[in-house]
């Protein structure tokens, strides 16, 4: 709302004090004193000789205080004209002055009486309008300001009817479209308010609008990039009301882009959700941020025009304009993967119930597997003990062979076993120093192996939030295969240690016998082995209980190598969920 000057509104009271009250009053002096004399001057002449002498005498003062009367007036009256010439001038400086303000202000700037018409435009306006001040002076602003609707034409509504009954700001429309006099159209931006006068009542309107064509065309961009999104996207004021959505809206929902527009966001929620919902919607634009709608595991729902709900994940972005602030809502129907999570939940209910009758079954095969196999390794080491020396070569030598393979069938068994129970269970995991944990198993090794001279490098710091049960396992089989495969090296040495570059993998190298890398795709298969039986002993099992160990973690495991210049293995731990 703006005030005008009181200067402007307020008219000089002459009628005390003034220099044309002062004349007058002087003037009246002058003839009163003028008719006294007279009359005496008459008297005078009347009564005798000297009375003549005195009435001239009376005549010659009262002439002089007329005349000096007269002088003091027009004095006066010089001063009145001196005083409204300075207030002209005052005047005409306060004119240009309100002109230069105006004309420097980089909007369009016209303003109306109460009636509607343009009492003023500053240059930007006449610029935008195609019109000169002189020529729309006194005209409808309607007509001055010809506004329709951006891709239909339609004339538009202006709100200054409004601004000037009610006293209220008003704006333009979004779309709102200045068609100038010369019939070029610009896309605008305006706001309207109520110009007051000292008694507070409506003198008239300030409009003030300026050319929106660069923001029009940024907002028709981003209009482009909502409307290729693969979500349906929504934009919100801060009532509920929508203004805009994308085509995707339009198929998730069912109704058009003219039905949204009549619609609020509550319209699109369940009735159970719309009341909480309204809370929530003024929360959120009391402190807008990006952010998915809904705390915790509240499940979300949206409501298609047809009455059928689905369910949604919703996230809300701000978009802050001249308008005030927007929500931006993505809205996606998660149906599928709500359905494929139960059908997940479904699978995993059944791996699991497989995991545990395969653990039965492992147990029982191992149970019952275990007892003819000791009868078998016992009877035959009885009857070479009893009866070898009765008995050909050949049949000693085929005892030997019943006796290695029934000690080899239980330890594919003991192979077995493990492997299952590392792939089976929960994890446990807890920060833990690998490094300590490799030096223990090197221990190990070293006891079990005390004509073997190794050298062994385990680097200081390795640690890892990790199961501490089932990385021991990985590096035993890790340190154990590299202490397998050095055998035939003459200055043995393995390192364990972790690398530095971007995935920080933990790393067991040796000097060993190494492998081929075209064969590198069998290492972790259970039972496949890359050497001979006569060359290294083993089953093939320890890779890929390695490799077990390291896919529960969610790291990955490879390795790299040269025949005869020995082996790295390689891995890597992923965070803990």
């Amino acid at each position: 709302m703006l005030r005008t000057p009181k200067a402007s509104t307020e008219r000089p009271d002459h009628s005390r004090g003034s220099p044309a009250a002062h004349l007058v009053a002087l003037l009246f002096v002058s003839l009163l004193v003028l008719l006294v004399a007279a009359a005496g001057a008459f008297v005078a002449l009347s009564s005798s000789r000297d009375g003549a002498e005195s009435a001239r005498t009376l005549i010659a003062i009262s002439a002089g205080a007329a005349v000096v009367s007269l002088g003091l007036s027009w004095m006066l009256r010089q001063r009145e004209l001196e005083a409204k010439e300075r207030e002209g001038q005052s005047v005409r400086v306060s004119e240009e002055e309100l002109r230069t303000i105006l004309d420097s202000i980089a909007d369009g700037i016209i303003a109306t009486d109460e009636a509607g018409r343009v009492m003023r435009m500053n240059r930007v306006a006449e610029t935008l309008s195609g019109w000169r001040s002189a020529a729309a002076r006194g005209k409808p602003l309607a007509e001055v300001l010809q506004l329709v609707h951006e891709g239909t034409t339609t004339p538009l509504d202006s709100p200054l009817a409004q601004v000037l009954a009610e006293g209220v700001n008003g704006n333009l429309a979004y779309d709102a479209t200045l068609v100038t006099r010369d019939g070029t159209v610009h896309p605008i931006g305006d706001s309207i308010a109520p110009i007051r006068g000292n008694d507070g009542k409506i003198a008239g309107a300030a409009v003030v609008f300026r050319d929106v064509t660069r923001e029009r065309d940024g907002e028709t961009r981003f209009r482009r990039v909502l409307g290729a999104a693969p979500d349906a996207m929504i934009i919100a004021k801060d009532d509920g009301s929508i203004s805009f959505v994308n085509a995707q809206a339009t198929v998730l929902f069912g109704y058009s882009s003219q039905e949204f527009a009549t619609l609020k966001v509550e319209d699109l929620l369940p009735a159970s959700m719309r009341g909480p919902h309204a809370a929530h919607r003024h929360a959120y634009h009391a402190d807008p941020t990006v952010r998915p709608m809904g705390k915790g595991n509240m499940p979300l729902r949206g409501l298609r025009k047809d009455g059928t709900t689905f369910p949604a994940a919703i996230s809300l972005s701000p978009l802050r304009t001249h308008e005030g602030v927007f929500a931006i809502a993505a809205v996606r129907d998660i149906t599928a993967e709500r359905e494929a999570q139960a059908a997940l939940e479904r699978a995993k209910e059944r791996a699991e119930a497989a995991n545990r009758e395969l653990e039965a079954f492992s147990y029982s095969v191992a149970h019952d597997l275990r007892a003819p196999l000791r009868s078998i390794d016992g009877f035959s080491r009885a009857l070479l003990e009893d009866h070898g020396p009765a008995l050909p070569e050949s049949g000693r030598a085929d005892l030997e062979t019943v006796c290695a393979a029934a000690r080899r069938m239980g330890e594919l068994i003991d192979d077995l076993l493990a492997l299952s129970r590392v792939t089976r269970g929960e994890i446990r995991r807890v920060p833990t120093d690998l490094t300590a944990l490799a030096r223990e198993v090197a221990s190990h090794l070293a006891r079990r192996h005390p004509e073997r001279v190794v050298e062994v490098d385990i680097a200081e710091g390795m640690a890892a939030d990790v199961d501490p049960r089932l990385f021991r396992v990985a590096l035993e089989n890790l340190l154990g295969n590299a202490w397998k495969f050095t055998r035939k090296v003459g200055a043995a040495r393995i390192i364990v240690g972790r690398k530095s570059d971007g995935e920080h993998a933990f790393f067991v190298q040796d000097n060993g016998a190494g492998f081929a890398m075209e064969r590198a795709g069998r290492l972790f298969i259970a039972f496949q082995r890359l050497h001979r039986d006569g060359e290294f002993e083993g089953n093939g099992i320890g890779l890929a209980t390695v490799e077990r160990v390291v896919h529960r973690h969610g790291g990955r495991i490879w390795a790299e190598a040269e025949v005869g210049k020995g082996a790295t293995f390689l891995f890597t731990v992923g965070e803990a969920s």
